[in-house]
């Protein structure tokens, strides 16, 4: 029986998983929150404590999963202030979860992003090696190592930005609708990929017992601020309320660092097909609509 434990699942992508593996699957699954987090809990919820790690080793030996999916991913601005904080929650949270899938013979799948690199020659592909440009994309290429030493029946998914609309769920098409003041960065390139997408690869994953690493990304390659603008224009024909910010170069440079994912394995050995923006923003306004009019 496939059994899924989702930790940290609080974000776009855990909601869009969820509502997958509900419509599309029958397959089960948990939440298991830290306990700092708010979060639904309409579905079976499980919490632990930070300070404490062996209760997630404890609540993963109680709940038996057959796949645990990692989604905790803490990042701070201020990387000196809270540094023990990001390594707790990005790799001592992983590395307890290591051990608990190991000793209960569980799948591990590890949700990681962009920060593993420095941005001078993206996109990037599976054997690329990292090069994080701060504290936090550190932490994250440890959390990735504790991964592969530790437990053989794993995988890793690098994802680069992940966008997406549900109702009543945070996100950066909710702030785009409300016309809420955006400041989206305009000094990198990413392949923003679509939430629906990402789940469906983890999806492919765990149903085809793949281990692994595998890159995934959409196929326009922009700036998130183009993102956001070209969403904007799609929803209302309007510039909005987005504005451009620069954090890696100076503004008055033209050159952008270069990150995103090259996904050629996962669309061949997972048989996926990657969204483009237009393709997306018109699934984004069905969703709309169909709260709109209660469809």
């Amino acid at each position: 029986m496939t059994k899924i434990a989702i930790v940290n699942g609080n974000n776009l992508l855990g909601h869009f998983l969820r509502r997958f593996l509900t419509h599309h699957t029958t397959y089960s699954f948990v939440d298991i929150y830290d306990s700092e987090q708010i979060a639904n809990e309409e579905n079976e919820t499980h919490r632990y404590n930070v300070n404490d790690l062996k209760t997630i080793r404890k609540l993963i030996s109680k709940v038996k999963p057959s796949h645990i999916i990692a989604l905790n991913d803490f990042n701070s601005s201020d990387d000196d202030k809270h540094k023990q904080e990001i390594w707790n929650k990005n790799v001592l949270v992983v590395e307890n979860l290591s051990k608990a899938a190991a000793i209960n013979e569980s799948h591990l799948m590890l949700i990681s992003n962009e920060s593993l690199y420095d941005g001078t020659t993206g996109p990037y592909k599976e054997e690329d090696k990292p090069n994080p440009l701060n504290y936090y994309g550190k932490a994250r290429h440890a959390a990735e190592n504790l991964v592969i030493t530790t437990i053989e029946n794993s995988s890793i998914v690098r994802a680069p930005m992940i966008y997406g609309y549900l109702p009543g769920v945070p996100s950066l098409v909710e702030k785009v609708l409300e016309n809420d003041h955006l400041s989206l960065r305009d000094d990198y390139l990413t392949n923003p990929v679509y939430a629906e997408d990402a789940a469906l690869a983890i999806y492919k994953i765990i149903s085809k017992q793949r281990k692994g690493l595998y890159c995934l990304g959409g196929p326009d390659y922009l700036t998130p601020f183009e993102w956001g603008l070209k969403l904007n224009q799609y929803l209302c024909n309007l510039s909005g309320n987005i504005s451009p910010s620069y954090v890696s170069i100076s503004k008055d440079k033209e050159q952008k660092l270069k990150f995103g994912f090259v996904s050629l394995k996962a669309e061949t050995d997972l048989n996926m097909k990657f969204m483009a923006l237009s393709s997306a923003h018109s699934a984004i306004r069905f969703l709309i609509d169909k709260r709109k009019y209660d469809i």
